[in-house]
């Protein structure tokens, strides 16, 4: 089992690309080209890890 690279992240504090008042997290799945939104880090990482995403293959951005 080869090891979990780093989770990379951007802040943003553009209002449109987080449509849900409650979901912070934005994930761009290059892969599968679709959008998720997170509650918290926990479950975005629950993601990445599931599907295995390297750091070319996702963007995660963060609402501040």
């Amino acid at each position: 089992m080869k090891k979990q690279e780093p989770i990379k992240y951007s802040k943003s504090k553009d209002k449109e690309l987080f449509p849900h008042e409650t979901m912070i997290w934005r994930l761009e799945d290059r892969r599968e080209k679709k959008l998720c939104w997170f509650q918290c880090y926990e479950h975005v990482e629950k993601y990445i890890i599931r599907y295995q995403l390297t750091k070319v293959q996702y963007k995660l951005q963060v609402r501040v």
